[in-house]
């Protein structure tokens, strides 16, 4: 797989706006991996994992502020 693989993680992480934060992680990264590219797949799940509780915490501290109005 190789560079293909990096290709296309970056690429989509690009288009999410999350490249540089993938790269960061990816350069924070210890460990065994067994290429590049698994590497940056892991950054890329991590940075991934992270976006999602962000907006998740965003989402529940809306409703309760919503509702609190109601």
């Amino acid at each position: 797989m190789g560079f293909d693989k990096v290709e296309d993680i970056l690429y989509k992480a690009y288009n999410e706006g999350i490249r540089d934060k993938v790269l960061k992680v990816s350069s924070s990264l210890k460990g065994s991996y067994y290429t590049y590219g698994d590497k940056i797949e892991e950054a890329y799940k991590i940075v991934k994992e992270n976006e999602e509780i962000k907006l998740w915490k965003k989402t529940k501290k809306y409703s309760k502020v919503k509702r609190s109005r109601d």
